[in-house]
C-alpha cells in the first residue's frame, strides 16, 4: 500500500552568509573532508541542495555550506522545510547523519568501478577516497569505513595534565568544546612553559 508523503520542501536559493548552523548538530567535519566536498563541487557542481528551516537555519548540509564558504561561493541552492516543528528538525538532524552510516560497500563492485575510472584517467581523488584507501581498494582489500573513529588520540601534557586536542574539527560545536577545555595547548620551544593557542 502506498504511503502518503509530506509536502516536498520548497526549492530556492540563499546567500551562504545568511545561513545559520544548527547549534545542536552533533556531526563533525574535518578540514580534509570539507576540502574533498569542495573539490567535488568544483567538478560536479552543487548537486544536492542544503535543507533549511523557514528562518534560514541549516537542518542538513553543514559540510556543504562549510565547503561553499571555503571556496568563496556566495549563493547556493536550498530546500526549505516549511511547517517543521523544532522536534522534527532536531530528529532529522540526527537521522540524516545516522541513516547514512547504515550503508555499506560491495567491495567487488567498488573495486571494478575504481579500476574503470583509473583506466580512463579520471581523477580518483574526486571519489572521496584518499591515496592509501584507493590503493587498498585496488588490491582487493575491504573498503575503509568512513564512519570509524579518528585514530589520532588526544594527548595529555605530562607537566600540567591538560588535554592537547588535535586541530582537525571545523565545526562550531567542536570549536566551542575546544575553547571550553582551554583550547589547544602547544609546547613552547624551551619546553618549560605552555601557551594557549586559539585555532
Amino acid at each position: 500500500k502506498a504511503i502518503a508523503l509530506p509536502p516536498t520542501p520548497e526549492r530556492s536559493t540563499r546567500k551562504v552568509r545568511d545561513l545559520k548552523p544548527y547549534e545542536g548538530n552533533a556531526r563533525t567535519h574535518t578540514a580534509e573532508q570539507v576540502e574533498k566536498i569542495l573539490a567535488s563541487m568544483r567538478r560536479f557542481g552543487f548537486t544536492r541542495p542544503v535543507l533549511i528551516d523557514e528562518e534560514d537555519g541549516i537542518i542538513a548540509g553543514h559540510g556543504r555550506v562549510m565547503a561553499a564558504e571555503l571556496g568563496g561561493i556566495e549563493e547556493i541552492p536550498v530546500d526549505i522545510a516549511c511547517g517543521w516543528t523544532p522536534e522534527m528538525i532536531r530528529a532529522y538532524v540526527i537521522a540524516d547523519n545516522r541513516l547514512a552510516e547504515e550503508a555499506g560497500w560491495d567491495d567487488e563492485l567498488l573495486k571494478a568501478e575504481i579500476e574503470a575510472l583509473d583506466e580512463s584517467g579520471f581523477d580518483l581523488a574526486l571519489t572521496g577516497f584518499d591515496e592509501g584507501e584507493l590503493e587498498a581498494i585496488l588490491k582487493g582489500e575491504q573498503a575503509p569505513d568512513p564512519n570509524e573513529e579518528d585514530a589520532t588520540p588526544e594527548e595529555t601534557c605530562a607537566k600540567c595534565g591538560r588535554v592537547i586536542v588535535p586541530d582537525k574539527d571545523l565545526t562550531r560545536r567542536a570549536k566551542k568544546k575546544r575553547k571550553a577545555r582551554s583550547t589547544t595547548i602547544t609546547m613552547q620551544v624551551d619546553g618549560d612553559s605552555h601557551g594557549d593557542q586559539q585555532r
